[in-house]
Parts: structure tokens; C-alpha cells; sequence
């Protein structure tokens, strides 16, 4: 898999939940939490919202949080690509998966969801259901968005 610069556990749920959590703060205004510019930034913001991760990449850089909204037409589309690298990286990846030298890094929570079973219908309380909403919004914004 290719390799992000955002790390986190697989199996640390809570961590999954706290940082979907802290991207949705910086899309409300009203929690008065405003994005990082730096990776120093970042890294304490996670430890005040209850995120452990590890930023695998050069610390000096620069963090810009862009919010994107497809719907603006006065703006151009916008179609993110990652590297040639990356997706090279990723399907060597896949090709040891299937060779069966590891298993995909899957969330922990995703098992929860579908208790198991990809094809069962999602169970849980509103609350577990919001929470599985934040640990996807951070998943998206680590594996889709960068």
C-alpha cells in the first residue's frame, strides 16, 4: 500500500473516531478550531483531541487543509491523482495480499459495522453509527485525499 504520511492504527478505533471528529471542527466555524499550517500544529492538535497517529514525512513542511466543494461551479473540478509511485506501490501491495504474505489494513471498525460480513446490513446504536461516520470522514481524508 502506498505510503501516507498520516498514520494510524488499524486497530485503534477511538483514534479513527477522534480524527474525523477534529476534521469536522475545522469544517464548523462555530468550534472556533481553525486547521494547522504546520505539522508541529497538527501533531498537537491531535494530542489534544484524543488522536494517536504519527505523521510519516518530512515535519518541517507546511500543512494546508483545502475544503473542496464540487458543487461550486465558479471553480475549477477538481480530480486528485496520487503519484505513479504510489498506485505502483499499491498494487505490488495487493499483489502480496493475494500471494498471501499479508492481510489489507482494513480499520478494526469496519468489522463492527458489518459484524464480519461486507454483505450484512449495517447494526448499531445512533451514537455507534455517528461515530463509524467521523472514523470514515478521517479514513476518506487520509486514503482518498492525499
Amino acid at each position: 500500500m502506498p505510503q501516507h504520511h498520516i498514520y494510524i492504527d488499524p486497530s485503534d478505533d477511538l483514534s479513527w473516531i477522534n480524527w474525523g471528529k477534529l476534521i469536522y471542527k475545522w469544517l464548523d466555524p462555530k468550534s472556533g478550531v481553525t486547521p494547522p499550517g504546520t505539522v508541529e500544529a497538527l501533531q498537537i492538535q491531535w494530542k489534544d483531541n484524543g488522536v494517536l497517529a504519527e505523521f510519516r514525512g518530512d515535519k518541517t513542511r507546511g500543512v494546508l487543509v483545502e475544503v473542496y466543494d464540487p458543487g461550486d461551479t465558479s471553480k475549477d473540478y477538481v480530480i486528485s491523482l496520487p503519484t505513479k509511485k504510489m498506485v505502483d506501490d499499491d498494487h505490488a501491495f495487493l499483489k502480496r495480499i493475494y500471494q498471501g504474505s499479508k492481510k489489507y489494513p482494513t480499520p478494526d471498525w469496519y468489522t463492527r459495522i458489518y459484524e464480519g460480513n461486507p454483505s450484512k446490513k449495517p447494526l448499531g446504536s445512533e451514537d455507534e453509527m455517528t461515530n463509524i461516520g467521523f472514523a470514515r470522514l478521517g479514513e476518506y481524508v487520509i486514503n482518498e485525499c492525499m
